[in-house]
């Protein structure tokens, strides 16, 4: 599995379409921050979004017909439209839901994300055609119509994200990682069901690269050593298993890459500064 699909897999995302709706002035939506990560796609006409409280952000931002806008860390903003477009009673389109990660077992990479995330239309062409596929099925009353605009809108993450990556200009990193043509290839063996509990030497081989142009490769792209990385991706796996399956703490271990029990159990409250006992009792969210 390819890493981006293996995080998202693993953190559980799923999705909440709220509406397609047709705003006429004068309007505005503010909306609190939370946990979720809220999106809007620009439908027909154009609005501006204000974000009081993130100061990185030059405000406010302006969402033309087809942009989509993704509040990774559910900062809180407020949609209006523009001053002239209220003059003038011109109304705007907006296609609005959000994105749920299970917090418990997220990847560090959400981390990397800014608080707004804004993909204009000039640099997609699948923004509108998409839009059109939710609000249809939003609107359906055909069996399956619901799920069809979850995982549609699902989809769209996963290309606001791939879009990101391209874009990002961040010099470490695991977007950075995804752009490097040979750290992409050791990614996509770590995030293999199998390859947790490789060395170093073995996921060099399965990638087609020596060890040293891995070791190398891998630092200077993602700021962190594969190891590093590798428990990261083991701490993420073992918490979604300790709270999502009924397997015992040794095949935890085992599935996790550990040579046993009591050294998963070491790393885990290492790392996580808490046991995998103590994961396991947490009530499911």
């Amino acid at each position: 599995m390819d890493p981006l699909s293996d995080i998202l897999d693993t953190a559980r995302l799923r999705s909440v379409v709220y509406f397609c709706t047709r705003f006429d002035p004068p309007w505005e939506l503010d909306i609190p921050p939370g946990k979720v990560a809220q999106f809007h796609l620009v439908v027909d006409g154009r609005c501006q979004i204000h974000i009081p409280s993130e100061a990185t952000v030059r405000s406010p931002i302006c969402l033309e017909a087809g942009d989509v806008a993704v509040f990774i860390h559910g900062t809180a903003h407020r949609l209006i439209p523009f001053p002239d477009d209220s003059a003038a009673e011109v109304s705007t389109s907006l296609l609005c839901g959000h994105f749920e990660f299970d917090h418990a077992v997220l990847h560090p990479f959400l981390a990397e994300l800014p608080a707004l995330v804004h993909v204009p239309a000039i640099d997609v062409s699948w923004a509108i055609q998409m839009s059109d596929h939710v609000i249809q099925e939003t609107s359906s009353d055909e069996p399956g119509s619901s799920a069809m605009a979850v995982r549609l809108s699902e989809a769209m993450l996963v290309e606001v994200l791939r879009h990101y990556a391209r874009n990002a200009t961040g010099e470490r990193g695991f977007f950075s990682g995804l752009r490097d043509e040979t750290v992409y290839r050791a990614l996509r063996v770590i995030h293999d069901g199998g390859a947790l509990g490789l060395s170093l030497q073995e996921i060099a081989g399965k990638a087609g690269l020596s060890r040293s142009t891995l070791a190398s490769s891998f630092k200077r792209a993602m700021g962190k050593t594969v190891y590093t990385y590798i428990s990261e991706v083991r701490m993420m796996r073992a918490r979604n298993l300790l709270l999502y399956s009924a397997m015992t703490q040794a095949d935890i271990a085992d599935k996790c890459g550990y040579s046993s029990e009591a050294a998963f159990i070491r790393a885990f409250k290492r790392i996580t500064g808490t046991t995998p006992g103590s994961v396991r009792r947490q009530p499911e969210s």
